[in-house]
């Protein structure tokens, strides 16, 4: 037999709520606990012996409260398993398995979980549960690193096979009540289909924060037909100045964008330790001022961004004229105008599962090239456990094994292009 005991509490203002948890293993309905008033219920039920595994059970537990306001409690879960040994003669025994294994699954919103087994030392056990946001699966690791540090969970969505951009029509299939804000990440240099992604937000009163990180300079054509950068369309645009990138310093460094006089009052504090006024720290911040050296070296090179851009744009040009001849390459998809793309890499794919042995003929030519990425955030060692695994990145599992990024920059001669190109055009007639 196994014991369960469930402290349950709900407390919400001073309202009262109806609502509904059940604890299932197995595809098999074990309890279920219902109340409409605040303060504590307790629930405790036994196992039968045929829905018992003998290695590690698994147990969901479900909110199934209708108010999407319901912020059940789950105190504590004790775990126990009973040996009941039967004899011919008129007595019974017990004896108790003092180490058991127990595998909890928690659906629905608002569950916090404390393991109690041992009292003098409670173990908090989180299940992301909490707000969310909807980002890519197929991008560097701070995208997804901010979210995870932030305390909240990721939501990721898979991409557009051609763009690799975030897909907008799968962003519609991933909002819940606790979703709070959508990340676009414009990839190696293009922009995401702003105007979908702001009508999605627009409905369900979603916040949009743009990763511009790789495509600072390119335009976003507004359903009007105007044009504005990328990174100012959203409530928070975030760019890096690292210096491989478009505008890049010679250290790390960053910027911030926002149309909001409120939310540029909070940022400007947060990033100088949460001051408003020196040494008077009004909320918790971090050090992510910009140092003055990379602030004076970017000043004299913004106003050369533009020229930056048409130069990497330019070359882009020329690869694809060289390479759109070889069946097995598939070269830069752009999905606007020209100038929606300002090419921070230059990402083709490669067929027939031949990319591996292209990078590994790039090298032995001592051209230099780049992997991005090896991995979606869902296989990633550091964050697979953050998120439901049952969900499917078609696209990324296919693109993240064809895609390589050629040599890309603003001095990049028409005789290194055509050397190239030549090589590349070498590998496949040979292979």
């Amino acid at each position: 037999m196994s014991l369960f005991p469930i402290p349950i509490g709900q407390v919400i203002g001073t309202h009262l709520i109806f609502n509904s948890v059940s604890i299932s293993s197995n595809n098999q309905e074990l309890a279920r606990i219902d109340w409409s008033n605040l303060g504590h219920k307790s629930k405790m039920f036994s196992l039968n012996s045929n829905i018992i595994s003998t290695d590690n059970q698994t147990f969901t537990i479900n909110n199934e409260s209708e108010n999407p306001n319901s912020e059940p409690l789950i105190d504590y879960i004790t775990f126990n398993y009973y040996k009941e040994l039967s004899y011919s003669q008129p007595f019974e025994f017990f004896s108790k398995i003092n180490k058991s294994n127990g595998t909890f699954i928690i659906k629905g919103n608002n569950l916090l979980v404390w393991n109690t087994t041992n009292v003098s030392e409670p173990i908090n056990m989180p299940i992301n549960t909490f707000e969310n946001n909807i980002t890519t699966n197929f991008s560097f690791a701070s995208t997804i690193e901010v979210i995870l540090l932030l305390g909240l969970k990721p939501i990721l969505v898979d991409i557009d096979s051609k763009t690799f951009n975030i897909d907008p029509a799968m962003i519609k299939k991933r909002i819940t009540s606790k979703t709070r804000a959508i990340i676009p990440v414009h990839l190696y240099g293009q922009s995401c289909r702003m105007n979908e992604i702001m009508e999605i937000a627009k409905e369900n009163k979603l916040f949009v924060i743009e990763d511009n990180a790789q495509a600072l300079g390119s335009k976003v054509k507004l359903s009007d037909s105007t044009k504005v950068m990328s990174g100012t369309v959203g409530d928070i645009g975030t760019t890096s100045f690292f210096p491989s990138k478009n505008l890049g310093g010679y250290g790390d460094g960053g910027a911030i964008f926002t149309n909001s006089d409120d939310l540029a009052f909070k940022m400007r504090g947060i990033v100088n330790h949460g001051m408003y006024k020196r040494y008077y720290h009004d909320e918790i911040g971090v050090n992510s001022r910009l140092d003055s050296i990379q602030a004076a070296i970017l000043n004299v090179k913004l106003k050369y961004l533009d020229i930056y851009n048409k130069t990497r744009i330019a070359a882009a040009t020329e690869y694809n004229s060289r390479l759109e001849s070889i069946k097995e390459i598939e070269t830069p998809y752009v999905e606007s105008d020209s100038d929606s793309h300002v090419f921070h890499q230059y990402t083709i794919k490669v067929k027939n599962g031949k990319r591996d042995k292209l990078a590994e003929f790039l090298s032995s030519k001592e051209i230099p090239f780049g992997i991005y990425y090896p991995l979606g955030f869902h296989e990633q060692k550091a964050y697979k456990n953050n998120f439901n695994q049952s969900e499917n990145f078609k696209n990324t599992n296919i693109v993240k094994d064809q895609v390589i990024s050629l040599p890309m920059h603003t001095e990049l001669s028409k005789s290194q292009i055509d050397f190239i190109c030549n090589s590349i055009k070498e590998f496949f007639n040979n292979n």
